[in-house]
């Protein structure tokens, strides 16, 4: 409910293969077919940011949290924002078009908000962790890397 927007399709894949690497193993040495990421910073914001595709699924009230994601692949680096919403447009996008539901069973969402602690600068570091390890977790499934749907959510086009 809010996050309506149309999923992309398995069909959808790209020219070449994308290959996700944990940024523990990350080396700028590595061409552009290999990315990585992480989530280091988080603002409370009261209006989206102009950046956001509007392909995106997702929320649009205000004010919420948004969480920097920061790509790196080859050796350039980018830098994205997302909210809790659209991570949960990107989970519900996978499981509509992927058969991979066994190795979806090991990877969980964080949970939704509380209205009384959504504000708290606590609870968005303890959901910005959660979020990073949710992302994690659904990039080490086998196909998932490549997904149209995580294609669009970080950016990646086909260099």
């Amino acid at each position: 409910k809010g996050y309506g927007m149309k999923y992309p399709t398995q069909q959808q894949q790209p020219t070449r293969r994308l290959l996700y690497l944990d940024k523990t193993g990350w080396s700028p040495r590595y061409d552009s077919t290999f990315y990585s990421f992480q989530i280091l910073n988080r603002e409370r914001c009261d209006k989206a940011p102009s950046s956001l595709p509007p392909q995106l699924g997702g929320k649009s009230n205000h004010p919420a949290f948004y969480y920097e994601i920061t790509i790196f692949r080859g050796a350039s680096t980018s830098k994205l924002w997302r909210r809790f919403s659209h991570f949960v447009w990107l989970y519900r996008a996978i499981q509509a078009t992927t058969t991979a539901e066994e190795e979806l069973k090991n990877v969980h969402l964080p949970r939704g908000t509380c209205p009384l602690t959504w504000q708290s600068n606590d609870f968005a570091a303890t959901r910005q962790e959660a979020l990073e390890e949710f992302l994690k977790d659904l990039l080490r499934c086998a196909g998932i890397p490549t997904h149209p749907a995580v294609l669009q959510f970080l950016e990646l086009t086909d260099e």
